[in-house]
């Protein structure tokens, strides 16, 4: 859903693609086994929050199969949908800071170079260039 482009665009990795660069990034012992664990504290929350999101779009779907919508209604609902979508976003990009943290400047530089970034922050139309 694009929840880590703001991190991605702007030399921040994801746990998930050091993972699968690991080799190529020449990870250590130690920086794989953080990324892992990163890795997997952000899928737990984002299971979670993705969850409670699913459930907050059916309950609100009830409300119009049902007839029994109001205007209040309505806010209360989105507002909580929107609480999570921040707080699910917030999981990611945490986890991209941390990951920076973690990582050496030439790993995160081949990084943005494996991940297509490189010739991005070249182009002033850089965000039509993103591969995926």
């Amino acid at each position: 859903m694009g929840y880590a482009k703001a991190a991605e665009f702007n030399s921040y990795p994801g746990p998930r693609h050091v993972l699968e660069l690991a080799e190529q990034l020449n990870l250590t012992e130690q920086q794989a086994s953080r990324s892992k664990e990163l890795f997997e504290a952000m899928r737990k929350d984002a299971v979670r929050l993705g969850q409670a999101i699913v459930e907050q779009e059916h309950a609100l779907n009830k409300l119009f199969a049902l007839n029994v919508i109001g205007q209040k209604q309505l806010t209360e609902a989105i507002g909580q949908i929107v609480v999570l979508q921040g707080e699910l976003r917030t999981v990611h990009l945490s986890a991209h800071i941390e990951m920076k943290q973690l990582l050496t400047t030439e790993q995160i530089r081949k990084y943005d170079e494996l991940r297509g970034y490189t010739a991005r922050q070249d182009s002033p139309n850089n965000e039509h260039q993103h591969k995926h």
